[in-house]
């Protein structure tokens, strides 16, 4: 696959029994402003990534803090459990949707490869969580979650054990090792988030390489 080809535009067909989830309920505190706000070509985050995720997932949807957080036609599901991170929106979104599985992404993520879902929901077959690693420590929020992760991550969640990646170690996971996705996404792209103002310069120079222009 090209290293240039394009991030989440021009989705591959095939993984609509899989539904999508983008978390948008953080404080956005390092970074000073809300990250859902970003532009990506003058549409917001909030917008944008729920728009072409849908492309291959189906359906999708917003999970926030509180109802109607954002003025998107993205559907919005609640995380009613509160600074409990992302493992709470996981729950949400588990709960929310009628789906074998869901592909669960941070709200900063534009780079995401589709291939590389793909990819992770083909390696979710006979198992309860495809979950890629880099740099030897996994990513839960590029990842694919099963139904029945849900009982579990409520457990996790009542003993307050609110690390993501805890998940990993209480059900069938199925990692994706570095080899297994190099060739989607040579440079990591789909993995790069937004936490603080460096961090959006380095998004800024990286999506310019696809023809995307991030700012506010």
């Amino acid at each position: 696959m090209d290293a240039g080809e394009a991030p989440v535009a021009g989705a591959p067909t095939g993984t609509k029994a899989v539904g999508g989830i983008v978390l948008a309920g953080g404080k956005s505190s390092r970074l000073g402003f809300d990250k859902a706000l970003l532009r990506v070509d003058g549409e917001i985050l909030a917008q944008w990534l729920p728009d072409r995720l849908a492309a291959w997932c189906s359906p999708v949807a917003l999970v926030v803090d509180r109802p109607r957080r954002y003025a998107v036609s993205a559907r919005q599901l609640v995380d009613g459990t509160p600074d409990a991170g992302p493992l709470a929106g996981i729950a949400a979104g588990l709960q929310g949707m009628d789906v074998p599985a869901l592909f669960a992404c941070a709200c900063d993520m534009p780079l995401l490869r589709p291939a590389l879902i793909e990819r992770l929901c083909a390696a979710l077959d006979g198992h309860d969580l495809a979950i890629p690693e880099r740099g030897g420590r996994l990513e839960p929020l590029c990842a694919v979650y099963s139904a029945s992760c849900l009982p579990v991550i409520q457990r996790l969640l009542r003993d307050r054990r609110l690390r993501a990646n805890a998940v990993a170690s209480e059900v069938a996971t199925r990692i994706l090792r570095e080899p297994e996705w190099r060739d989607i996404d040579p440079e990591g792209d789909s993995f790069l988030s937004i936490n603080t103002p460096a961090d959006l310069v380095h998004m800024q120079e990286r999506a310019r390489h696809f023809g995307l222009t991030i700012g506010r």
